[in-house]
């Protein structure tokens, strides 16, 4: 689920605030398993789709 909020301080219920954090909330080696494992969509599925919307593919 994807949050986001009007104003940096205006994100309900969000532990760490992407606006202001130097905090990377995942591991950027371990994209690939982050989608997959949070929200089911393959990272190679993901890539090729945005080729083909961008008409690369």
């Amino acid at each position: 689920m994807y949050l986001r909020g009007a104003h940096g301080e205006n994100d309900s219920s969000v532990s760490i605030s992407p606006h202001s954090s130097d905090v990377i909330a995942f591991d950027p080696d371990q994209l690939s398993a982050t989608l997959l494992d949070r929200f089911a969509i393959p990272l190679d599925g993901l890539i090729s789709a945005w080729d083909r919307a961008l008409g690369r593919a």
